[in-house]
């Protein structure tokens, strides 16, 4: 049938999409499925680790039966069923996401006009039910053939060796989808004309981070004659842990909004050159996956966490941070002109820059006090000027002021990325090891405050104190100039917003906390991996070592020279602040 016609039955199906009171078919798949030529039809795949897989799909066609949003399952399960007997899986390749967008709008209208008191579901919605279905729909559609097979075997061999592949691609990756491959390879290629040829999605191990889990996605493809491979980067909310989890989807459905949301409004806007500094999203699923270039395909990679940024990395890096924090500057001043009104971000999106780590009671006030107390325990002569005791008082009132100076400061705010330690940032370099280009990745942490707060904690979290104290002025002094460059392209003028001298008293303001951030994130981050890896196979250990009392953790990583000094440092930057206060 053609897609033309496909649409007319469609139409028509949206026309009676009454609820009926049939249920799905709940027929056993059978026997004879696995008696086939395993040479001509399982080649490549592993039978046990299909029956296995079919079990499960069977089991959730039983729970689907009891789905909230059963009426749409039913319906959606029958244009599925008639699409798939209809096509070829060439044909899914070009029209399958067209087919059933027409779908969905033509159901729209018809509940739009309806004097019923339906409820019109959500795209989001609907595409969530496509997504549980489409395994079910390969399931049956194998049945199907099959039973034509065994009636007439010549013609339906090759239409039953594709369905029962597809099949098991399902078994084998339930996190990706074959029809979610065709849309990433579309826009990665910028063409429907290739043939997918395999997926390959697996999992790492080894990447730092704890908002979610991670894997690698490869789409083989055949294009323009040659064999390709497509190579993504696939982020998905964690699963378990309560705290982790909730701190995982919260996360989550911020950096959902920079790639679905702002950046997009951002290049509506006219402001494409300024958001390059993240990588290219493929896919999103809201609260399940995120699907990105894979930028270490590319030759990027992070840079050791026990190791200082060098002055080139450091350089590099104030690029994409200062344009990012350009963008909502000038979304601001255009949006301000437009509406003939000082308006600000947060105004519009306020639940997506609302902050989820700095909050109240989450104990980071006492993990400072107590890196404070151990070290100068161990180090008595760190403080020159002042006694023990009354760095420790000045912390303590410092300490209060903390969440107040990131959230409620009197000095403008930018969008800003929120976690920038050094594997959220990624750097290209050339055949020299000089740093060609950076992304900064995981936009998890997105918050609205100070640029200050944003610079300062990147330079802490990334540098040694000998770095520091050579570069640190000179940084600051070169993120401002980028960012003024960015904001002059757009006909903003700095001057202002952010005068020179406002913005170096807001980093001498803001100082102590952005210190107070860079021993919070360091403390963990610099561990040395073999303890962690053990932290992560032992929960007991784990609960011990990361106790709200941090000092078996600091005593267990002691003889850690980098944990131990870059620590130290940060400590003895603390007690200078405070003895000249």
């Amino acid at each position: 049938m053609s897609v033309r016609g496909l649409k007319a039955v469609l139409t028509i199906l949206a026309e009676k999409s009454e609820v009926t009171s049939e249920q799905f078919e709940n027929n056993e798949v059978a026997e004879s499925l696995f008696l086939l030529p395993q040479e001509e039809f399982y080649k490549d795949i592993d039978i046990d680790r299909l029956k296995t897989g079919i079990d499960k799909l069977v089991i959730l066609k039983k729970e689907l039966l009891n789905h909230p949003e059963y009426k749409y399952v039913q319906l959606i399960y029958k244009v599925l069923l008639l699409v798939f007997s209809n096509t070829t899986q060439k044909e899914r390749q070009y029209d399958l996401e067209d087919l059933l967008d027409h779908f969905h709008d033509a159901l729209r209208e018809k509940l739009l006009k309806s004097t019923d008191s339906v409820p019109i579901m959500s795209k989001l919605a609907y595409h969530k039910l496509i997504r549980k279905c489409l395994p079910l729909i390969k399931l049956e559609l194998v049945q199907k053939l099959l039973k034509k097979y065994l009636a007439a075997k010549v013609q339906y061999s090759s239409g039953l060796k594709i369905a029962i592949g597809e099949l098991y691609e399902c078994v084998c990756f339930t996190r990706i989808l074959r029809e979610e491959c065709y849309v990433i390879a579309k826009k990665k290629l910028g063409t429907s004309d290739f043939d997918l040829k395999k997926i390959d999605l697996l999992d790492m191990d080894e990447r730092g981070g704890s908002l979610g889990s991670y894997a690698k996605l490869k789409i083989f493809v055949e294009h323009a004659g040659k064999p390709t491979v497509l190579q993504f980067f696939a982020k998905f909310v964690l699963e378990q842990g309560e705290v982790l989890r909730m701190m995982s989807e919260g996360g989550f459905k911020k950096e959902v909004f920079m790639y679905t949301v702002f950046v997009p409004l951002l290049k509506d806007m006219g402001l494409e050159n300024l958001v390059d500094f993240l990588p290219v999203c493929y896919l999103v699923r809201p609260d399940e996956m995120i699907l990105l270039d894979d930028l270490s395909y590319k030759g990027y990679s992070s840079l050791d966490v026990s190791n200082s940024f060098h002055h080139d990395h450091l350089l590099k890096s104030i690029t994409p941070l200062a344009k990012l924090h350009a963008t909502s500057l000038v979304f601001e001043k255009k949006l301000s002109d437009f509406l003939e009104t000082t308006t600000t971000i947060d105004e519009y999106y306020k639940e997506y820059l609302e902050e989820i780590f700095y909050m109240t009671g989450n104990g980071f006030e006492s993990l400072v006090q107590c890196f404070v107390k151990y070290f100068l325990e161990k180090f008595p002569d760190i403080p020159k000027k002042l006694t023990a005791e009354v760095i420790k008082e000045k912390i303590d009132v410092q300490i209060n002021k903390w969440f107040n100076a990131v959230k409620n400061s009197e000095y403008p705010k930018v969008l800003c990325h929120g976690d920038t330690w050094c594997n959220n940032i990624m750097f290209q370099h050339d055949g020299r090891e000089k740093t060609d280009k950076c992304y900064f990745v995981d936009y998890q942490l997105t918050r609205y405050c100070p640029p200050a707060f944003e610079i300062l904690g990147f330079i802490y979290c990334t540098t040694d104190k000998k770095t520091r104290s050579k570069y640190k002025e000179y940084v600051l002094e070169s993120y401002y100039n980028e960012l003024e460059t960015h904001l002059k392209e757009h006909e903003v003028k700095i001057e202002n917003i952010y005068p020179f001298d406002t913005f170096m008293k807001s980093c001498e303001s803001i100082k102590l906390f952005s210190i107070f951030h860079a021993l919070v994130y360091l403390h963990y981050i610099l561990i040395p991996k073999d303890i962690l890896e053990k932290m992560k196979r032992d929960k007991k250990l784990m609960e011990k070592l990361m106790s709200d009392d941090r000092r078996k953790l600091l005593e267990v990583c002691w003889d850690h020279m980098p944990f131990r000094m870059r620590l130290k440092e940060l400590i003895e930057e603390i007690c200078e602040i405070c003895e000249d206060m």
